[in-house]
């Protein structure tokens, strides 16, 4: 097997798991650990007067572990409107984890 091969399978069996997102998700949220991040915390919490779902893409698309995991250049390519319905910090996570799925990434729990 040729490296090339080898770093093509090791790609494909890539695993995160559901608590490491949430983990980089509170940490875009609260970067200080100030405010405190549950998962049942509606966004405005986060965003005062602003649509969550007009920032929060770029938070997420230019967060480096993030970006780490997918292309460097758009990062996760999360948009706008996949983020348009998302009302608490636990419809943030679903939306990523399907990210990563779409990605061919194995998502496990815990």
């Amino acid at each position: 097997m040729r490296l090339g091969e080898l770093y093509a399978f090791s790609r494909d069996t890539r695993t995160i798991r559901v608590g490491q997102i949430g983990r980089r998700v509170r940490k875009i949220l609260d970067p200080n650990g100030t405010i405190g991040v549950n998962t049942t915390d509606p966004l405005t919490k986060f965003f005062a007067g602003g649509n969550p779902a007009n920032i929060l893409p770029n938070m997420i698309n230019s967060d480096p572990a993030f970006r780490a995991d997918f292309n460097a250049v758009n990062g996760m390519g999360i948009s706008v409107g996949e983020l348009r319905d998302a009302e608490t910090v636990l419809d943030v996570i679903t939306v990523i984890v399907d990210e990563y799925q779409d990605h061919s990434w194995n998502v496990r729990a815990g």
